[in-house]
């Protein structure tokens, strides 16, 4: 279901608060450069897996057969079901600059909202700027290691939304049009923020 961005973020703004710029990651199903790695490697494991278990149900191997369900399903999931659930996220995202604050709102299994203040946004950072003016603003940035396993691990592997929401406190503004115009806004109401 869609939402227009102006009913989306009208209950989430204080008293004069007012929104600088809202929209929506780019949508549907995306590859990225860690997928010419990781889908040669899921379709070797789901076809492993599945070959497997077909050879262990063929044989009777009743307990081998149960025993390799998982390695299956992981395989699949691998191989299609994160580009769903990434591409489900992604519709159902909604960003916001406010005079005040940064607004998140997400929805997979139920809603997130997120609220980043001005004032105390310490790091900013651009990053996967791509040739038709598309990227990522990120806030907050872990340690660099830590910053390169969500990236490159658990985002590429669909399990992004889940662990660095959630669990690591990780937030972002993802794959949006006009990034670096998007981030010297954010720049600017900033430093607008930290003058009142």
């Amino acid at each position: 279901m869609r939402h227009d961005l102006g009913t989306v973020f009208q209950k989430e703004l204080n008293p004069g608060e007012r929104i600088l710029w809202s929209s929506k990651p780019k949508g549907g199903i995306r590859l990225h450069s860690w997928d010419i790695f990781m889908i040669p490697v899921t379709i070797a494991w789901s076809g492993a897996a599945i070959f497997l278990e077909f050879i262990a149900i063929v044989s009777g191997e009743l307990f081998l057969a149960i025993l390799l369900i998982p390695f299956v399903l992981v395989g699949l999931y691998l191989l299609f079901g994160r580009f769903l659930i990434d591409a489900t996220y992604l519709e159902k995202t909604y960003y916001a600059l406010t005079n005040k604050r940064i607004i998140i709102i997400a929805w997979l299994f139920n809603q997130k909202r997120m609220s980043i203040d001005l004032k105390n946004l310490s790091d900013i950072g651009l990053v996967d700027q791509k040739r038709d003016g598309s990227g990522t603003i990120t806030f907050y940035p872990p340690h660099p290691i830590l910053y390169w396993t969500i990236r490159n691990v658990l985002h590429r592997t669909g399990l992004y939304y889940s662990v660095a929401y959630n669990f690591l406190g990780f937030k972002m503004i993802d794959e949006i049009e006009n990034a670096k115009e998007v981030y010297d806004k954010i720049i600017n109401a900033r430093k607008e923020a930290l003058r009142r």
